[in-house]
């Protein structure tokens, strides 16, 4: 681990995200509060362990061993990272089951290749793989997912053997109880009618009785 005045880094292998047997990662965290920014891969057909890490203000420096490249069966490896290949950071996210138009939005720098490739991974499982172009948009739908909680990743490679990746996590709930109307029978015997109109209509016969007597009696 290593530290400039805006971030830590950590190196190690990986054999998750685009690694064969076992890649070196470089990471960069936020010292302030912890959170993960980018990481980026080096390796090849064999194995590779980052062991250390350090800086000079333009770019960083790994060293460990590799069985991928080299004379022999294991060799040191030394490499330099530009540290201007990286893959920004959406939040993570969540969105209630049977609603649509979410999904992740990524976007690849790279300032030595203006253009590479990327694959993507659903819970650990590559599920598409195509182009990028530096600085535009890389836009992933994640509509109709099953409840629960996924982790999204991104891996892009520059060409070079250089690799940069991210990850966020989408989670789907259930959406809320429908509301239960009361469809009770108003206490007025009569299905349907409620006491105000029967009210009514018993006026209204009781008026016709009236007048219909007055006018027999005029007779």
């Amino acid at each position: 681990m290593w530290g400039d005045s805006t971030r830590l880094y950590v190196s190690g292998m990986t054999e998750n995200f685009g690694a064969t047997m076992g890649d070196l990662f470089l990471i960069a965290v936020d010292p302030e509060v912890g959170s993960f920014l980018w990481s980026e891969l080096w390796g090849g057909l064999g194995t590779s362990n980052g062991r250390s890490v350090w800086g000079d203000g333009t770019r960083l420096y790994t060293g460990g061993s590799t069985t991928s490249f080299g004379a022999g069966s294991t060799d040191f490896a030394l490499v330099a990272w530009d540290v201007h290949f990286s893959v920004s950071h959406p939040s993570d996210f969540s969105y209630t089951a049977g609603t649509s138009g979410h999904n992740i939005t990524w976007v690849v720098s790279c300032a030595t290749s203006q253009i590479g490739s990327y694959v993507l991974y659903r819970d650990g499982l590559a599920f598409a793989s195509r182009a990028w172009t530096t600085d535009q948009e890389i836009i992933v739908l994640v509509d109709n997912l099953a409840l629960g909680v996924h982790l999204f990743t991104l891996v892009a490679s520059d060409g070079y053997s250089g690799q940069v990746m991210d990850s966020i996590d989408v989670a789907v709930i259930s959406p809320p109880p429908e509301p239960v109307t009361d469809e009770t029978t108003p206490d007025n015997g009569i299905p349907g009618f409620p006491v105000t109109v029967l009210l009514m209509v018993a006026g209204f016969s009781t008026l016709i009785l009236a007048k219909r007597a007055r006018w027999v009696s005029h007779r």
